[in-house]
Parts: C-alpha cells; sequence; structure tokens
C-alpha cells in the first residue's frame, strides 16, 4: 500500500484573515472549511489559468 503524503494549503480567511489550513484532497474535492476564528464557511475550488494564446518565439522555457 502507497503511503499518501497529507500536503497543507495555506489560506487566509476572507472576513477575518485568519490562517486556515485545508488539505490538498480538500481543494480537488472542492469541499469548504469553516473558520475557527469568525465561523465563516469557505468553499473551495480548483482555479485554472487559462493556456497562453501563444508561445512567445524564446527558446529559454520548458512547455510542460
Amino acid at each position: 500500500m502507497q503511503k499518501r503524503f497529507n500536503i497543507l494549503v495555506p489560506l487566509a480567511c476572507p472576513h477575518c484573515l485568519a490562517e486556515l489550513m485545508p488539505t490538498l484532497d480538500q481543494v480537488q474535492q472542492e469541499e469548504s472549511v469553516r473558520c475557527a476564528s469568525c465561523g465563516t464557511t469557505v468553499d473551495l475550488h480548483v482555479e485554472m489559468r487559462p493556456p497562453p494564446e501563444s508561445l512567445p518565439a524564446s527558446q529559454d522555457y520548458l512547455s510542460l
């Protein structure tokens, strides 16, 4: 059995700026977390940036 790592994603509460520490699995499953300080519920969702429309002419980068 493969061991899973619990990767934490530090976030701030949008209401009181307290530190929230959801796991990467919670973010990927788009769960919600509750702030322990003020009780605000924060919905987690994955934001994906759109790919660039065109690649730069320079070959000094690695495209994944």
